[in-house]
């Protein structure tokens, strides 16, 4: 009879209902029959040279695998919806993940869109290129954009509706259809302006044709 009853409570500790209490380095104790768990591992996607890290969060309910009917020998598998933690949508096209800070990252498969809402900052490191390709239109808004490179080149037309303050030296060539640049409307210069070597700014002056004396500087 004894051996029934042991037999008995291993199956019954197969798998359990449990929930988080507390979580430390890669493992965590559940709460389970109102009993306090040891220190289990949780069950991750990959642990080998490619590994990933989500650790459960106190609180979230979870599935207690105990083989051989050991709870001290379980392995805790996240997660399952509870009233305190419902799911975050209930669309089938909708792959999201929210965090506790309130970032959000969503892909919706009907209306082929991947969105990401995050509360501070997003950093990007590469040591190869980046390749963007946009089909239609990109946009970018910021109170501030700072770019930073040897050179940077731009090819198309570029339309610039706001002030613009160039730091350094400008040069110009010839268009593509091999026309130079063209300037509409006023320009303020201060410093000094050459053409072709030739000193053209405000103390140019020229050689009168009939006495040989200096013009005036232009006003």
């Amino acid at each position: 009879m004894d051996r029934l009853q042991e037999l008995a409570r291993k199956l019954h500790n197969l798998i359990r209902y449990a929930t988080v209490q507390e979580v430390e380095a890669h493992t965590c104790r559940v709460e389970v029959g109102g009993l306090l768990s040891a220190r289990l591992p949780w069950l991750t996607q990959r642990a080998g040279s490619d590994r990933t890290w989500w650790a459960p969060s106190v609180g979230e309910q979870v599935l207690l695998l105990s083989p051989s009917g050991d709870p001290a020998q379980g392995i805790v598998l996240p997660g399952l919806y509870q009233d305190a933690h419902p799911a975050p949508v209930t669309n089938p096209a909708q792959h999201t993940t929210h965090y506790r800070d309130g970032a959000i990252i969503t892909y919706d498969t009907e209306q082929h869109q991947l969105s990401a809402t995050v509360p501070g900052d997003a950093v990007l490191k590469l040591t190869g290129n980046l390749d963007a390709q946009v089909g239609r239109q990109a946009s970018l808004t910021a109170k501030s954009i700072i770019g930073a490179a040897p050179t940077i080149q731009l090819n198309g037309a570029v339309t610039v509706t706001g002030s613009l303050t160039v730091a350094g030296p400008v040069s110009f060539g010839p268009g593509k259809g091999g026309g130079g640049a063209q300037i509409k409307g006023d320009v303020a210069i201060q410093g000094g302006l050459t053409n072709n070597g030739k000193n053209v700014s405000s103390t140019h002056v020229h050689i009168s044709s009939r006495d040989g004396d200096p013009s005036s500087p232009p006003r």
